[in-house]
């Protein structure tokens, strides 16, 4: 799902920057005008593509790219609590958080829940839908780019002098569009 670096090779990825898109322009549909962005590194290129186009996004729509609300480090509960409190903790925190993969964003459902931040994931995971809120998200397909791989595979094997040009195919993605992204306030306290 990563482009190579240093050689030319056969490259089967997801539109980052179509369903980075599709996720902040529906949080900006919401109403949402303070969105984050969370992520774990971005020496990843996925990461970097999605930063990229939230904020690019958030300016199209006249609204601050705020360094502030960017959060990157997101690899463990602890991190994940910390990246919530420094955004809730800011004197105008924002309303929802763009998460730029399924893993943080798992992490990040806890302490989300409990600063009742709105949340758009890129990447489902498993029981996103059971979740309260159930939990919207960039919707990706590993079984097709498993298959494309492997078919891509089987055609170098079967003509390894013929045609070496390396292919570029990217899959699309599309929005589930659940609960999490609307406004909501905090977790009642008990």
């Amino acid at each position: 799902d990563w482009e190579p670096v240093g050689h030319d090779s056969d490259v089967i990825h997801h539109d980052d920057a179509a369903g980075a898109r599709l996720a902040v322009e529906h949080l900006i549909e919401h109403g949402h005008r303070r969105i984050a962005f969370t992520g774990d590194s971005s020496d990843l290129p996925t990461t970097r593509e999605r930063l990229r186009v939230h904020r690019e996004v958030l300016r199209e729509h006249g609204l601050d790219c705020r360094p502030e609300f960017e959060r990157l480090g997101v690899v463990d509960e602890r991190t994940a609590d910390e990246a919530i409190r420094g955004i809730t903790g800011l004197s105008e925190p924002p309303t929802a958080v763009f998460s730029s993969n399924a893993a943080c964003t798992m992490l990040l459902v806890p302490p989300l829940l409990a600063a009742g931040l709105s949340l758009v994931s890129f990447g489902d995971f498993p029981m996103a839908s059971s979740l309260t809120p159930p939990v919207c998200a960039v919707d990706q397909d590993p079984a097709a780019m498993g298959s494309l791989a492997a078919e891509r595979l089987l055609a170098r094997s079967r003509s390894p002098l013929g045609d070496d040009s390396p292919t570029r195919t990217v899959l699309p993605v599309r929005l589930i569009h659940r609960g999490s992204c609307l406004r909501r306030g905090p977790a009642p306290t008990a």
